[in-house]
């Protein structure tokens, strides 16, 4: 197995020599997915290519051909498009859900929304709201409780989560909003500190997967599908602060 570094210390893509199932999930699942990713190859005899990035460049690479096998978005409204476009075998089914974390390099010592209003900050990560869920997300809410006008001018975006989180790890922003993932990771729950935006007014996060159409292996994606909904790796999803069925 290789690991190849794109642009960000999680935008990772791993593969194998022969026959593959090209599995392209939100950047925000790589690292759960990387355990999921050894427990399975271990129990069958199947190969896993994990590619990530943001929901929105992942859906554009499908559109203009990539041959991928299975989708896992951060968002309904991608795999829609895909669907929409006659792209994939069924519509969207959903999954799990997300979390949205704040990161800060100080402690958070106030109410997140009173924290961020009254705090003296240079640069806030935040991912681009055109490409990743969680950014939209984010940026919504920002709205919705007005403080979005008072932090815009110090935003600072990246293409995925990954990158935000990159951001995070060399210390070259103030505050940033990420994933649940993130939060729970051993690189970065011991960076700052972390807390969970809760309330009315914040959205879940929930990841949909689709099969892409040409794919030749229906049947290894839903034993991968199959494997992932199992009890054993809800437990991991859990482990990494995903919202998912407590059938276990």
């Amino acid at each position: 197995m290789r690991i190849l570094l794109i642009g960000g210390i999680f935008l990772v893509s791993f593969y194998s020599e022969g026959q593959k199932l090209r599995v392209a999930i939100a950047s925000s699942l790589l690292l759960p997915f990387q355990e999921l990713e050894e427990q399975f190859e271990t129990q069958n005899s199947i190969d896993i290519e994990l590619i990530s990035g943001s929901s929105g460049s992942l859906t554009t690479q499908i559109l203009n051909g990539a041959p991928y096998d299975l989708f896992i978005a951060a968002d309904k409204a991608f795999p829609d498009k895909l669907h929409t476009n006659e792209l994939t075998l069924d519509e969207p089914k959903v999954l799990f859900s997300g979390q949205v974390y704040l990161w800060s390099r100080s402690d958070i010592t106030n109410e997140i929304d009173t924290f961020l209003r009254d705090g003296d900050f240079r640069r806030i990560a935040i991912a681009n709201p055109e490409l990743a869920p969680y950014g939209t997300t984010v940026k919504d809410w920002l709205v919705r409780t007005n403080i979005w006008p008072q932090i815009e001018s110090k935003m600072v975006y990246g293409n995925a989560i990954s990158q935000v989180n990159h951001y995070i790890y060399t210390n070259v922003v103030d505050l940033a909003f990420s994933s649940n993932s993130a939060a729970y990771s051993q690189q970065l729950k011991v960076k700052g500190y972390w807390s969970k935006i809760e309330g009315a007014e914040i959205a879940l996060v929930p990841y949909f997967y689709v099969l892409i159409k040409n794919t030749e292996q229906s049947q290894s994606i839903n034993d991968f599908i199959d494997y992932v909904t199992d009890s054993q790796a809800m437990r991991v999803l859990r482990n990494y602060g995903f919202i998912v069925a407590t059938n276990d």
